[in-house]
């Protein structure tokens, strides 16, 4: 019984030389697609790297969000706190009373002032005398008023809406 040959036993067989040059040709053609290969996978590990991934963000949970609405009402509280209220004050000088809104000095820093006066406004004697003192020429120069009631936020409030 014989054996079977393959066509490209008979191939090599019948023409080496030629079948040499094809055999070359295969090796080149899968060493370049080895290659491309490579490439290939180098490009998309480069691609992958260039894109940024989306940042995932951390859902707020409940506990957060009451946080951070305490820390926003802390806030609130302490900045209304610090600042000034404006109070009426009613004072009198020569027998005229006159009602005015006075917004008293900020931290200590600023003197007080009323809202119908150029002057600087300094309440003195445990708040029973109010002096409103104007820059003439050089020269200070001071009027004394008797502070005859004092009344809040509220009040003055409504006297500047009136």
């Amino acid at each position: 019984m014989g054996k079977k040959t393959t066509p490209e036993q008979k191939q090599r067989l019948l023409d080496p030389v030629e079948y040499q040059k094809q055999l070359a040709i295969k090796k080149q053609q899968a060493a370049l697609e080895r290659q491309q290969a490579a490439i290939n996978a180098k490009m998309q590990a480069l691609q992958k790297a260039a894109t940024p991934e989306p940042e995932v963000k951390p859902e707020k949970t409940q506990a957060d969000i009451i946080k951070q609405r305490i820390i926003v009402g802390v806030l609130a509280l302490l900045i209304l706190y610090t600042l000034p209220y404006p109070q009426l004050i009613k004072y009198e000088k020569l027998k005229i009373v006159t009602e005015s809104v006075y917004i008293p000095s900020y931290l200590g820093i600023t003197d007080g002032f009323i809202l119908d006066s150029y002057g600087d406004v300094s309440i003195q004697g445990g708040g029973r005398w109010m002096y409103i003192c104007n820059q003439v020429a050089d020269k200070n120069n001071c009027q004394r008023y008797q502070v005859i009631e004092r009344k809040g936020f509220f009040a003055a409030l409504k006297k500047l809406l009136s």
